[in-house]
This record gives C-alpha cells, structure tokens and sequence, in this order.
C-alpha cells in the first residue's frame, strides 16, 4: 500500500516542485502573495470535465399561491410570566426592573 502511495503524489508534486524552483526569486523580494499564488496556479491541476445536471422534475411546488399570503396568521401565543420556572428564572436573572 505505501509503495503506490509516492506513485500517486507525483500527480501534484511534481508540478510543486517546479513552482518552487521557478519562483524562488519572489521568496527571495519578498512577494510571497505572488509566489502562492503561482504554486497553487501550478498544484491546482486541470478541472475534470463537469458532471451532468440531473433532469429537472416537474413538480406542483414550484411557486406558491398568493392565497397563502392572505390567510390570517397564526395568533402568537403569550407566555405564561409566573409558575415554578418563570420564578426561578426570575431568581437566577434577576427578573426585569
């Protein structure tokens, strides 16, 4: 297994190498924004050919009805401010002042 391991970094290493060597210079002024972005250019390789979209299914949810918009919202439900927790959380926060 650790043998074909060395095999299957030549991929990017090889091309990393010859960036460092062919860009040492920009280590050397300084500019070591410009030297990653020339070794990354280089280990970055060529993109694999794009996989294919899956057919897009008809379905009824497309957009939604603006009758829902009309409908009455829900009542929001009040929350209880005494009982054995709201105390105790009263206790522990301080309540409000």
């Amino acid at each position: 297994v650790l043998g074909n391991f060395a095999k299957a970094d030549r991929e990017w290493l090889d091309p990393l190498l010859d960036a460092i060597a062919d860009n040492a210079a920009m280590i050397v002024k300084g500019d070591e924004s410009g030297f990653m972005n020339k070794a990354s250019l280089a280990v970055q390789g060529k993109a694999g050919p794009e996989p294919e979209k899956p057919a897009q299914k008809q379905s009824a949810h497309k957009q939604q009805s603006h009758v829902r918009q009309a409908r009455p919202q829900q009542p929001v439900v009040k929350l209880p401010e005494s009982g054995p927790m709201a105390a105790m959380l009263k206790k522990l926060f301080g309540g409000k002042d």
